[in-house]
C-alpha cells in the first residue's frame, strides 16, 4: 500500500503540478472528517460507509482538477 501511495503522489505531481498537493491536501481532511462523521454516527464502518466515502472523495477530486484546470493554476 505504501508503495501504491507513493507511486501516486510522484504521478501526480509529475502531471499536475504544484496543486496536486493542494488536492492531496484537501483529500486527507476529507478523508479525515468524513470518517470521523461515519462513525460517530454508527460506532463503526461497513462497507456501504467505504463505498459512500469512496464516492464522495472521488468527486471531491474530480471537482478540484476541473476548478483548478479552469483557473489556469498549476
Amino acid at each position: 500500500m505504501a508503495l501504491a501511495t507513493l507511486t501516486v503522489v510522484f504521478l501526480s505531481i509529475y502531471l499536475f503540478k504544484a496543486f496536486s498537493l493542494a488536492i492531496m491536501f484537501g483529500l486527507l481532511i476529507l478523508t479525515v472528517l468524513l470518517s470521523r462523521f461515519v462513525f460517530s454516527k454508527i460506532q463503526g464502518f461497513t462497507g456501504d460507509t467505504y463505498g459512500a466515502l469512496a464516492e464522495v472523495i472521488e468527486v471531491w477530486v474530480l471537482m478540484m482538477i476541473l476548478i483548478f484546470s479552469r483557473a489556469n493554476i498549476g
